[in-house]
């Protein structure tokens, strides 16, 4: 029989807490870059939004730039 963990909802809630740290790392630098909004991005129901068209931006941006 193939190896079985004793408490396996404990590293299930490990990986859990990591990802959410590493989501809200990646939350707080998205706030930092983003200048003209005034909502907190931790909180934000519109933060994937906001990070799909800040990339657009910045990627029509840089395109200009380089023509």
């Amino acid at each position: 029989m193939g190896y079985r963990q004793k408490h396996p909802y404990i590293a299930q809630i490990g990986y859990m807490m990591r990802y959410e740290v590493k989501r809200g790392i990646e939350r707080l630098a998205w706030m930092f870059k983003v200048k003209d909004c005034r909502h907190i991005c931790l909180f934000c129901e519109y933060y994937e939004t906001c990070k799909t068209e800040g990339n657009t931006e910045k990627e029509r941006r840089n395109r200009n730039e380089h023509s």
